[in-house]
Parts: structure tokens; C-alpha cells; sequence
């Protein structure tokens, strides 16, 4: 079998491109909060993490970086109360990988403190 000319390839990437055949595509929009923490110095604080959204197909998976000034705050760790399975790793000083993935989807409302 011959390989495919590179000029053949590029036709065949115009054609499907102009012809309206999707590759990828989700419709739908998506919101992240983080609530305000109260807490002295020295005490610990917590927040909570909610997303609300109506993409459609839903997700199966989230990644969020979340960024913070460290010589205010000290991260101790995270608890997930929905959602299937989630971790989150303190990538750096200030900055907190959040991961949550769920095989029946991300969509609608969720909180996690």
C-alpha cells in the first residue's frame, strides 16, 4: 500500500473542514466559585468550591488550578463531599490542582468543602 501524498491529506482536511463535519464540539456554559473563608490568625479556615453548569455532553472530567497568595494562606488539604472521584495536589507554594472526574458526567450544580 502507498502512503498518502501530503497534498492528498490537506485536500481531505479542506474538504471535511468546509463541508460542516464537526471534530469536537459542546455547547453550554459553566460557573466556579469559591465562597469568602472567616477565620483568625491561626485558626483554620474553610471554603467551598461549587460549579454550576449546563454543558452538553457533559464532562467527564474537570481539571481547575487554583492560585492563592501563600504568605496569607497555608493549604492543609481538601475534603470532596460530591461528585465520583476527585484529588487535589498541592502543585506548588500558592497553587492547588483541583481533578474530579465522574463517568456519569460533570454537569449541573455541585459544592465541595
Amino acid at each position: 500500500m502507498e502512503p498518502i501524498h501530503p497534498r492528498m491529506l490537506i485536500w481531505t482536511l479542506i474538504i471535511l473542514a468546509t463541508s460542516g463535519v464537526p471534530l469536537a464540539s459542546a455547547a453550554g456554559t459553566g460557573t466556579f466559585t469559591i465562597s469568602d473563608a472567616a477565620a483568625l490568625v491561626g485558626q483554620n479556615g474553610m471554603t467551598t468550591l461549587a460549579f454550576d453548569t449546563s454543558w452538553e455532553p457533559p464532562a467527564s472530567d474537570i481539571w481547575l488550578t487554583i492560585r492563592y497568595d501563600p504568605t496569607i494562606i497555608r493549604y492543609e488539604g481538601t475534603r470532596f463531599t460530591a461528585g465520583g472521584t476527585a484529588s487535589a495536589t498541592r502543585t506548588q507554594a500558592g497553587t492547588v490542582l483541583v481533578q474530579l472526574v465522574d463517568t456519569a458526567g460533570c454537569t449541573g450544580a455541585a459544592r465541595s468543602p
